[in-house]
């Protein structure tokens, strides 16, 4: 969407009157078009979204112009009890659950039509659970399993950037070589991402264009410098939809996988802290969780559980379970990072399992770091 000045505007004054009921806000947008009104198959295309385990869909008529399917779909979602808000005629944003509940998870955004495009977007409020997840843009990548096809394809993805607060917008081209199959393409994107200072994790969510089927996706949480990812905007070219599920996201927790959680704490360190995941949480494999604590040589206090929490601990928030959380000693490096390796056995009894992991740098004046948390979910 090219309304970001506008968004922010709006969405400032929207937070003041919904910090009591929302932590986050889903903001969707769909574009281009008017809609063909079919896939690639020729069969009825459709728009669907899922936000907090609720799916709601609808299927464009051909020629119907992409106001007309965003109002559309906007109505489905009041139709569901969701409290939306339109932002302009392309644009609405989502702010509550039904019955007044928060949102506690973000949106997955999908079409098969092959005419429209799409954006999706996630802004924290006030007051929200220090616990929530609040960044981080996804789109689908080709899945896992698929075979090599005998063609490429192009997207384009403008990656929303929230920079020293201000919205930045990010356009990253990638070309999609023929004859790879799909992991290969998954690691290829990654690593085109990666190139261009966009970090982000492999995972598996639920699809929002088939009920009952998962999909694997990239969400990009950070830049290298710790910039949160806030928001993305899709452009594909016909061959692209074929090879991959034409599904964006914002602020979503994964059902394998990993993601950044949480609200951190500087305390007295040079930047604010952020965390990763290096590697793919899988059943026989390994992986790196790291903590970006800006705080060089310290000692370091790393939470594990396998629950999430939010407990005012000192200045900060424990983001992990208070009740069965282990804690290990530690030093972050002369960077100021702290990272802790993993390696998972092959026991299939492993997958689904989760883990959540944060660190907490001490200092002598009581005002300590605390990094933001990192959820895994074990992957079979």
């Amino acid at each position: 969407m090219r309304c970001h000045v506008l968004r922010l505007t709006v969405l400032t004054l929207l937070a003041l009157a919904t910090c009591l009921t929302a932590q986050v806000q889903v903001c969707l947008s769909v574009h281009a078009g008017p809609a063909n009104g079919v896939d690639n198959t020729g069969a009825p295309s459709i728009l669907t979204a899922t936000i907090a385990g609720v799916t709601t869909a609808i299927h464009p008529a051909p020629g119907q112009t992409a106001p007309a399917c965003s109002a559309a779909h906007e109505a489905a979602f009041i139709a569901a009890g969701y409290a939306t808000v339109r932002v302009n005629p392309n644009v609405f944003c989502i702010t509550a659950r039904p019955g007044g509940l928060p949102l506690t998870a973000g949106a997955a955004y999908g079409t098969t039509d092959q005419a429209l495009n799409l954006d999706s977007s996630v802004q924290a409020l006030p007051n929200a659970n220090p616990r929530q997840k609040r960044n981080g843009a996804l789109l689908g990548v080709p899945q896992v399993n698929m075979p090599p096809q005998p063609f490429g394809g192009m997207i384009i993805a403008d990656i929303d950037i929230l920079v020293f607060g201000s919205l930045v917008t990010m356009p990253v081209p990638i070309q999609l070589p023929p004859g790879q199959p799909g992991h290969q393409l998954q690691q290829f994107m990654q690593m085109q991402f990666e190139q261009h200072g966009l970090l982000g994790n492999l995972m598996t969510i639920d699809d929002p264009l088939i009920a009952g089927a998962m999909i694997d996706v990239l969400q990009l949480e950070r830049t290298f410098v710790g910039e949160p990812v806030v928001g993305i905007e899709m452009h594909w070219d016909p061959n692209s939809r074929w090879l991959m599920p034409t599904v964006v996201g914002a602020g979503l927790e994964p059902i394998f996988g990993a993601c950044e959680y949480g609200e951190p704490t500087q305390g007295t360190a040079f930047g604010e802290p952020f965390s990763l995941c290096f590697g793919q949480p899988q059943v026989g494999g390994q992986f790196d969780i790291v903590h970006e604590c800006y705080y060089p040589n310290g000692i370091t206090v790393n939470a594990l559980s396998l629950g999430l929490g939010a407990t005012p601990v000192f200045n900060g928030f424990l983001l992990t379970d208070p009740a069965a959380s282990l804690l290990e000693l530690g030093l972050t490096d002369p960077l100021g990072t702290y990272v802790r390796p993993w390696l998972v056995p092959p026991d299939p009894q492993l997958a689904g399992l989760q883990l959540a992991s944060q660190a907490v740098v001490l200092d002598a004046s009581g005002q300590h770091t605390f990094s933001t948390g990192m959820r895994v979910v074990i992957h079979p």
